[in-house]
């Protein structure tokens, strides 16, 4: 789990347990339901990640770990 938790993709968050079921933390479950790649950490340089998933993921937005979601008042429109 050490390593699921490393991957610094929401996307990579996904695993099978001993049992052979698909298990999956909340922060793949966010993405999968928004349509969103986030990254969640700063393990790794999260581009070629990115660029390994992103055929599969092709309807996806990429949300950087240090967006807020605004502009500073001086710099809106």
């Amino acid at each position: 789990m050490e390593v699921i938790r490393n991957f610094p993709v929401n996307m990579s968050r996904i695993w099978m347990d001993a049992t052979g079921k698909i298990m999956a933390d909340y922060q793949y479950q966010w993405g999968y339901n928004n349509r969103i790649i986030s990254q969640v950490n700063h393990t790794q340089w999260v581009y070629p990640y990115i660029d390994k998933i992103l055929g599969r993921y092709y309807q996806y937005g990429f949300l950087p770990i240090n967006w807020d979601g605004r502009r500073e008042e001086e710099e809106q429109l």
